[in-house]
């Protein structure tokens, strides 16, 4: 079985919930940038982790040999965790490592009694990450005060947590509680090529907001008919570039609706849905081809994960709009291409901006 990405955003050790959060090829979008790390392997990783609240403790040994995976095994294994009785506050486990979690599993603690969560919502929760084998706390997002906590905001799919926990979270609430049971991974199947310990979360959900399926407000009429033309059939975009365009040299950021939140600032993370063309009219790329909740795409505006022409064309629109961007090549792939995107290409965007947090 495959395990799903690991939940340590925060601390970039892994490859994360969310790297930039979506399925699907995303040609055009995402910045050449990559960083891996095992958790527990960095001096600062263990040195913030000591400044944050919860608490891991474990009793037994570890089995000086990785057994067979066992899912009813790891079943029982999380069903004996303790866990603190406060819901709200920073969370203290305790767990007997020589009862090794060899599948991957989870238990809900707590369901929750506020709003219920559903695909493709956004998720604000805590978590805590133990070290199966030692013991130690590897991440918090709690603080050592309720002032300090840090929670985390994702897209619930299973695209973001993988199938188990996503399904689980899906049944619950704001206010539940679970622990999710990682096992190891040998050398062979770790994305480092070095064998990593299993790892115990504990979840919190804190919050939950609906994405829009759609930009709304108010139209905006362009003033210049030589700009590509967006038109919507059955629910999704089409262009339609007329003769008298020219590729421009500058970036060119036209709004088609204007929305009615706040504007985009630079290290939000903002949730999005596009379609990208090249300027002969061919469809590179549409998160609008892919099935909810995966229809979506999450990305931090501003900080360089995606490519310089959307940070630039986002930051500063509002939540609700729907863009057009014109992408000239140095603000996009420029000489190397990517993809199905040749080199030296003019791209053209549409983006409906669903929210931002």
């Amino acid at each position: 079985m495959k395990n799903p990405t690991r939940l340590i955003v925060s601390l970039g050790l892994g490859a994360g919930l969310l790297l930039a959060g979506c399925s699907g090829t995303d040609d055009g979008l995402q910045a050449n940038t990559s960083s891996s790390a095992s958790p527990g392997a960095s001096g600062d990783a263990e040195d913030t982790a000591a400044e944050t609240g919860g608490s891991c403790t474990t009793t037994g040994t570890a089995p000086s040999e990785a057994p067979d995976a066992d899912e009813a095994a790891s079943t029982e294994a999380l069903a004996a965790v303790a866990l603190s009785d406060d819901a709200a506050a920073a969370p203290s486990v305790t767990f007997d490592a020589s009862q090794p979690i060899t599948s991957e599993v989870v238990r809900v603690a707590d369901e929750g009694s506020g709003d219920a969560l559903g695909d493709g919502q956004l998720m604000t929760f805590n978590y805590l990450v133990c070290d199966l084998v030692t013991g130690e706390k590897v991440h918090s997002t709690w603080g050592t005060t309720p002032d300090a906590d840090a929670p985390e905001t994702f897209t619930l799919s299973t695209g973001t947590f993988g199938e188990k926990l996503s399904a689980s979270l899906a049944g619950s609430k704001v206010g539940a509680r679970l622990l999710w049971g990682q096992p190891g991974m040998s050398a062979e199947e770790s994305y480092t090529g070095e064998a990593t310990n299993g790892y115990l979360y504990v979840l919190s959900v804190t919050g939950t907001q609906v994405v829009p399926d759609a930009a709304s407000g108010t139209e905006v009429k362009p003033t210049d008919d030589t700009l590509p033309a967006i038109s919507f059939t059955d629910g999704k975009p089409a262009v339609s570039v007329p003769s008298s365009f020219t590729e421009p040299t500058e970036l060119v950021v036209q709004p088609l609706i204007e929305g009615t939140g706040a504007a985009v600032e630079e290290g939000q993370s903002v949730v999005v849905k596009y379609t990208g063309w090249l300027t002969d009219g061919t469809q590179f790329d549409s998160s609008w081809d892919r099935e909810s909740p995966d229809d979506v795409l999450t990305f931090q505006a501003g900080v360089g994960g995606v490519i310089q022409g959307w940070d630039d064309g986002i930051v500063g629109q509002k939540v609700g709009s729907r863009v057009l961007l014109v992408v000239p090549s140095d603000l996009g792939y420029g000489e190397d291409g990517s993809g199905s995107i040749p080199a030296n290409a003019t791209l053209i965007f549409v983006v409906d901006i669903l929210a931002a947090f």
